[in-house]
């Protein structure tokens, strides 16, 4: 089920789909918390947030090394059915999905998104005014369609000679 945050930071949440159906309510969004990129740390801190709140059900996260480091916590904390989505489809995120380690990454759309920056410094320089929205799909990657990004990074791995 696809659905949109309507509001980012601490507090009480209902969440609804995008036909606005209510699907979970009373849930509790904490203060983001910064991991940081060494996996070391980042686990560390991802593991005393799971202590820190018992009643935590998942776990998002905008770091690349996200999906490690929670569900090197998840496991260390005894937590396997913490839900945790995390960014980038690296081979090591796809392998955490596919063994069900961690629920979802989402598939940033890289090229497209580095194509569209120049575009959009290509406006600035011109003086145009841009708009400050990133609008691209960015759809969650599951068990239920890792095997096509395996299939995207094959694609890649052999253009380098990998």
């Amino acid at each position: 089920m696809k659905f949109r945050p309507r509001r980012f930071g601490a507090g009480t949440r209902t969440c609804r789909s995008e036909a606005g159906d209510t699907f979970a309510t009373d849930i509790k969004v904490l203060d983001a918390q910064e991991e940081g990129f060494d996996p070391a740390v980042a686990s560390s801190k991802a593991a005393a947030i799971i202590q820190g709140n018992p009643d935590l059900v998942a776990a998002f996260s905008t770091t690349g090394g996200g999906a490690i480091a929670w569900s090197q916590a998840a496991a260390q904390t005894s937590r396997p059915d913490l839900m945790i989505i995390a960014m980038d489809y690296s081979e090591q995120n796809l392998d955490l999905v596919k063994n069900g380690k961690v629920y979802g990454v989402v598939a940033q759309p890289i090229f497209e998104e580095h194509a569209y920056s120049a575009e959009l410094l290509d406006k600035l320089l011109r003086g145009e005014q841009v708009p400050f929205a990133n609008l691209m799909p960015a759809p969650l990657i599951t068990k239920a369609n890792v095997d096509e990004y395996y299939a995207k990074l094959d694609i890649v791995k052999k253009a380098f000679g990998k």
